[in-house]
């Protein structure tokens, strides 16, 4: 049992560093050089002739190096490795600068395309936001105001970039200057920076490209030009100036601030629905699907909590009203039907936000969310831990209560550490989130059946005195506490993430003014959970060993049933797992019931399972094994 154990908790961390990693880093650096050598490589030619020998240099040795890692990572006998090969001999020709430009632009966004990099931010960026991401990261090396000044970029070969640099500025879009704060420039001072938020970076990257407007007078957010955020974020003021584009309405654009700030979830849920429509619109399905996901999970989730609180009815609407709308873009329905179920998910949009605008969250609001929250998440959590203390205290196998204690601090340690590695409150995906609590549920599961059956197959007196026999004769071995380790931080983790993303969510909405409320929500849910515990110790002393035995895999069980419902969800609403919807079916979150064929079948699947296992169980020849 310790050796799968191990393997649970290995197989786990692999898990959750692969949903964090930087997936498609090859690709991106790659689109990134060549983003550079389009935009550096005119300074270093003119007429055929070099004008500067160390930016020439550099522009031959970064083709070089492109054309390796390129070789590296994509089959050597196709046509983008033959056009990088192109793209090096125009180089060494000292070819004119729009060809080669215009080579490397070709190059770049051909990748992007076949490999599906993600080229603009979720949501538009928050340029206000952008000033202080730059304030903290940048400014000490770019200087205060962005003129390439700052006291740390003294003495820097080559010298940090000034952002207010006309003839370089112009030529950079906001995805280039996003790869280079990601990814940084090889041999300058430039070091990639990977403690920033995808967010962040997007919105320093737009915050710089506006700093040549920022003393530009009677700008208007209405003389911006109508531009898709893809667009917007994959284009350089020279490319707006060619379509013709005045040079107060690209200030205009560059400056623009959205009505939102990025805390605004509905309005975030908003933009990303508007995005799905339009990506369906080009026949750009896969994309459609993301968007309408992302759309609900990250606009729409965060506040699930409070909106139920506030107008349970508006609530369900917003959640019928967007699952509407993922159907028929899934099952790839016309495209008047699915504006028409857009539209309608935009209504219900409408009416959240009447509903949260007009519902104050006072002091005994904020307590009773902030309890509620907690009481309603930890609830699995907190039968599972003592109904193993219980047990363990009756057995008189005190000694291995650490091993529960040790689960459940470690539950909560990881969580947080996990979440502020994966970006700042709520600014990491949601749906990555949704991912790790299906995992995580489905783990728990799979440990509680064991521990279940291990506490029924002790029900009989003789099982029970044996085992007991055989602790007494290994009294100093620990091994068989780590499955009870497991269990708890399984379940503990799960609920963690759970709390923190609605916790997060409630205290952005109040803008920080009910912070003693939480707090004391926090404080009177962690006086119940001790009150609780000592009722439980105290009731299941009364009981005769086997019969707390039996009550305890039964409560096990059922939490494992309510688990692989919650489980499934998860998956869902991640779009890893398909929704069928069954509309005779309740919904219940608490009990992990939802109306949805998948986690319905699931849980019956496991029912029928346990009911076989037991009767297996039941034959002579059943083994007693440890947890």
């Amino acid at each position: 049992m310790q050796r799968i154990i191990s393997l649970i908790w290995v197989g786990f961390f692999l898990q959750c560093s692969n949903l964090f990693a930087a997936g498609q880093e090859e690709i991106r650096t790659l689109v990134h050089t060549l983003d550079y050598i389009s935009h550096d490589y005119g300074h270093a030619i003119k007429d055929g002739k070099i004008t500067d020998a160390e930016e020439y240099h550099e522009m031959k040795e970064f083709s070089e190096a492109l054309l390796t890692q390129a070789n590296k990572i994509i089959p050597h006998d196709t046509l983008t490795i033959l056009e990088l090969k192109k793209l090096q001999e125009l180089i060494a020709a000292k070819a004119e600068k729009e060809i080669v430009s215009k080579a490397a632009n070709l190059l770049s966004q051909k990748l992007a395309t076949e490999y599906k990099l993600s080229v603009s931010p979720q949501i538009y960026p928050d340029i206000l936001n952008g000033e202080k991401v730059y304030t903290t990261a940048c400014a000490r090396c770019h200087g205060e105001k962005g003129h390439g000044d700052g006291a740390d970029g003294k003495g820097l070969s080559p010298a940090p970039r000034n952002f207010h640099d006309d003839e370089k500025m112009r030529t950079l879009s906001a995805f280039t200057i996003f790869n280079t704060v990601r990814l940084g420039i090889q041999g300058t001072g430039m070091v990639a920076n990977t403690e920033l938020t995808d967010k962040e970076v997007w919105d320093v990257a737009f915050y710089v490209l506006s700093l040549r407007y920022a003393n530009q007078k009677k700008v208007r957010n209405e003389d911006a030009p109508n531009l898709k955020l893809e667009e917007l974020a994959t284009i350089s003021d020279d490319d707006l100036a060619l379509r013709g584009w005045q040079t107060n309405q690209i200030a205009a654009l560059r400056l623009k601030r959205t009505n939102s700030d990025k805390h605004n979830f509905i309005a975030t849920a908003n933009d990303l629905l508007q995005r799905s429509v339009e990506a369906y619109e080009n026949a750009d399905y896969s994309e459609a699907e993301r968007l309408a996901l992302a759309a609900y999970l990250e606009g729409i989730e965060p506040l699930e909590l409070q909106l139920k609180q506030a107008d349970e009815e508006v609530a369900e609407a917003v959640e019928k009203n967007f699952l509407e709308f993922r159907q028929k873009i899934s099952g790839r329905a016309a495209t008047e039907e699915v504006k028409s179920a857009a539209e309608k998910a935009a209504f219900s949009l409408q009416q959240a936000t009447y509903v949260l605008q007009n519902t104050k969250t006072s002091f005994w609001v904020a307590f009773s969310l902030t309890l509620l929250v907690l009481i309603r998440e930890g609830v699995e959590a907190f039968l599972i831990i003592m109904v193993l203390l219980a047990v363990l205290q009756k057995a008189g196998l005190s000694n291995r209560k650490k091993f529960i204690h040790i689960g459940w601090i470690a539950a909560i340690v990881f969580g947080l550490i996990l979440w502020s590695a994966s970006g700042k409150a709520l600014q990491a995906s949601i749906m990555n989130i949704e991912i790790i609590e299906g995992a995580v549920s489905l783990l728990a599961v799979g440990v509680m059946l064991y521990v279940s059956f291990w506490l029924h197959s002790k029900t009989k007196a003789d099982a029970w005195k044996k085992y007991v026999t055989s602790l007494a004769a290994k009294a100093n071995h620990n091994g068989s506490g780590w499955g009870l380790t497991a269990l708890t931080f399984f379940v503990a983790f799960r609920e963690v993430f759970e709390s923190i993303l609605f916790l997060s969510a409630l205290h952005i909405q109040t803008k920080g003014t009910q912070s003693l409320a939480m707090a004391s929500g926090i404080v009177a849910a962690i006086f119940i959970v001790l009150a609780l515990a000592w009722i439980t110790i105290r009731f299941s002393a009364r009981l005769p060993l086997q019969q707390l035995f039996r009550i305890s895999s039964l409560t096990i069980l059922v939490i494992a049933c309510i688990l692989i419902g919650k489980g499934i969800h998860s998956f869902q609403e991640a779009g890893i797992i398909p929704e069928t919807f069954w509309k005779i079916i309740p919904e219940w979150p608490v009990l992990g019931i939802y109306p949805t064929r998948e986690t319905i079948l699931s849980q019956i699947f496991l029912l029928i399972l346990l009911f076989l296992i037991f009767r297996m169980l039941q034959q002579p020849s059943s083994k007693n094994k440890n947890p």
